[in-house]
C-alpha cells in the first residue's frame, strides 16, 4: 500500500533564514517524527521549503511549522516587510530547465503555509517499487542535513561537505574507475544541457577536496549509502545508466537540501571527472 503524504509550502522571501527555520523546526521534532518527513529548498511560488509528511503526522506537524515560523519572524523581525516582484523573481530563478508563461506561475505570500499536494517523480528514482525505500532515503538525506546545519554553517563549509558527500556516495557504490568516470561525465553532461556553468574553477575544487578528503563524514552517511547503494543496484537490472541517474538525482536532492547551489554540483562533478581520469592514467 501506497504511505499518503501530505506537502505544505512555507514561503519565506528570504532564502538566508531557511538554515534557521529547519534548525528551528528539527528542534521540535521527536526522533520518529523525523524519520517520517522530508524536505527540499524550490522556487515556484516564490521561495519556500516544501516539507513532506506521512499523513498520519501531518495535522501536529503542521502545528510545528507554525511554530517555527514565528520562531524565525521573531528571530527576523524584518523579515514580515521584504518585498519581493513576482516577475523580477522569475526572471532570475533557474526553473529546472523548463519554460514557462510567467503570468500563469503561482504566487504566494511571504510567511505563509499552503497545503499542495506532493507528486511523485516515479520514473526519475527507479519506478513505482522503489518510492517507499526512495523516501526513506529522502528523509535520511533531511536528518542528516537538519544534524549537520545544527551550528550555522559558511556556504564554504557546505560545499566542504558536499565535496566529500559526492565522493564517499560514488566510491562506495560504483565498483570500477570506469564506472566512475562514466558517472562524473554524465552527471557534469546533464546540467551543462541545462546551460548551467561551474561556479568553482578546478584549481579551487582540488584545494577544497585536499581538505574535504580528511572530512569524517562516513559514519554520518553510511545508512544513507547504503540504502541508495540497495536502490542502484536494483535500478542496475534495467540499465546502468538510468541507476546512475538515479544517484545523481539524490545527490541532487541532498545538495538542495544542505542549500548548494547546482552549478557547485557541476564544479564537483567536473573536479572528479578529471581526477579520475586523471587517476586513471597516472
Amino acid at each position: 500500500m501506497q504511505t499518503i503524504w501530505k506537502s505544505y509550502h512555507v514561503f519565506m522571501w528570504n532564502y538566508e533564514v531557511f538554515d534557521d527555520f529547519i534548525r528551528a523546526f528539527y528542534k521540535l521534532l521527536t526522533k520518529q517524527q523525523k524519520e517520517n518527513i522530508f524536505f527540499i529548498r524550490y522556487w515556484k511560488g516564490g521561495p519556500h521549503l516544501r516539507i513532506r509528511i506521512k499523513k498520519e503526522n501531518s495535522e501536529i506537524v503542521r502545528s510545528l511549522i507554525e511554530d517555527a515560523l514565528q520562531v524565525i519572524s521573531e528571530q527576523y523581525p524584518g523579515l514580515n516587510n521584504i518585498t519581493l516582484n513576482k516577475n523580477d523573481f522569475y526572471e532570475t530563478t533557474f526553473m529546472d530547465g523548463e519554460s514557462f508563461d510567467l503570468k500563469n506561475l503561482p504566487w504566494f505570500k511571504n510567511l505563509s503555509i499552503v497545503e499542495i499536494p506532493y507528486v511523485r517523480e516515479v520514473e526519475r528514482y527507479g519506478g513505482t517499487d522503489l518510492m517507499a525505500q526512495t523516501e526513506r532515503i529522502f528523509c535520511m538525506s533531511s536528518i542528516i542535513v537538519s544534524h549537520l546545519i545544527k551550528r550555522p554553517l559558511l556556504l564554504s563549509q557546505k560545499i566542504v561537505i558536499l565535496y566529500r558527500t559526492v565522493e564517499l556516495v560514488v566510491e562506495n557504490i560504483l565498483t570500477s574507475q570506469n564506472d566512475k568516470i562514466r558517472y562524473y561525465s554524465m552527471s557534469s553532461r546533464f546540467w551543462k544541457s541545462l546551460e548551467r556553468v561551474e561556479s568553482i574553477d578546478i584549481e579551487t575544487s582540488e584545494k577544497i577536496y585536499q581538505i574535504s578528503h580528511n572530512l569524517n563524514l562516513l559514519s554520518l552517511l553510511s545508512e544513507f549509502i547504503s540504502g541508495l547503494k540497495a536502490i542502484y543496484l536494483e535500478v542496475l537490472k534495467q540499465d546502468q545508466e538510468y541507476a546512475m541517474s538515479v544517484v545523481m538525482s539524490h545527490l541532487h536532492m541532498f545538495a538542495n537540501r544542505l542549500g548548494v547551489s547546482i552549478d557547485t554540483e557541476l564544479s564537483c562533478y567536473n573536479y572528479f571527472r578529471e581526477k579520475e581520469r586523471y587517476d586513471a592514467v597516472g
